[in-house]
């Protein structure tokens, strides 16, 4: 009887060893899939701008077509697969948003149940300040960090048109590319080169600054919430 009990007492052990992940570990998940979600949202926003540009050239492609009678037959026949080009590109880009968003949700609800389960093991350690000297210091982080996203915000209001342009200057020389035109064409090779070399710089500098803005704005709710604040700083 005792060799059974020992038994059955060693297998529960290893079932809660087995379940019972360290806190550190449960941290350092929780950290992954945070960033994980940031990078995956900074890549959404970069096809969502890229999918708009898209859009509205086709929607202005389409429009003009028509009206441009002046074309030769051959000119024409040369637009139209240019068109047909860029409505393959849409649809592509499409289908890739939608993938993105799919991805996106479930790293989401990953990162939620990955943070429910670090916080049912965490514990409370008592702090040694008083509350007030607490609240005043979690204030003052609160408003240094609502500062650096303004500035950070700003920024990126400034870099969104130069990435808007370099966008729409990328898919008119892609779309030109495309078509019969564009075969053979050196000079339009390198241009196109150039475009996608610009393209990239700027595109880099707007993700590293979504990155530090969106890692401001968590800093900043995180101290508000903690500082018992409501809308002082909204």
């Amino acid at each position: 009887m005792k060799t059974h009990i020992g038994i059955v007492a060693g297998m529960l052990m290893v079932g809660v060893v087995g379940w019972a992940q360290p806190p550190a570990d449960k941290a350092e998940l929780v950290a992954r899939l945070r960033a994980k979600l940031e990078v995956a949202e900074l890549a959404r926003e970069a096809d969502k701008a890229i999918l708009k540009e898209s859009i509205l050239l086709l929607k202005r492609s389409e429009r003009d077509l028509p009206l441009e009678r002046h074309r030769s037959e051959r000119e024409h026949k040369e637009q139209t697969e240019r068109l047909d080009v860029l409505k393959q590109y849409v649809e592509a880009e499409q289908n890739r948003f939608v993938e993105r968003a799919i991805e996106l949700e479930s790293t989401r609800r990953e990162l939620t149940k990955a943070t429910r389960v670090s916080q049912s093991g965490s514990v409370a350690l008592p702090d040694p300040r008083t509350p007030t000297e607490d609240q005043d210091k979690l204030v003052r982080e609160a408003e240094d960090a609502r500062l650096s996203a303004s500035l950070l915000q700003a920024q990126l209001n400034l870099l969104e048109g130069s990435l808007n342009e370099q966008v729409q200057a990328l898919a008119a020389l892609e779309v030109r590319a495309g078509g019969d035109e564009g075969k053979g064409d050196g000079a339009l090779a390198k241009e196109l080169q150039a475009a996608r070399k610009r393209y990239a710089d700027v595109r880099e500098r707007y993700l590293g600054l979504k990155t530090k803005h969106s890692r401001e704005t968590q800093t900043m709710l995180r101290l508000q919430q903690q500082a018992g604040m409501r809308s002082g700083f909204r």
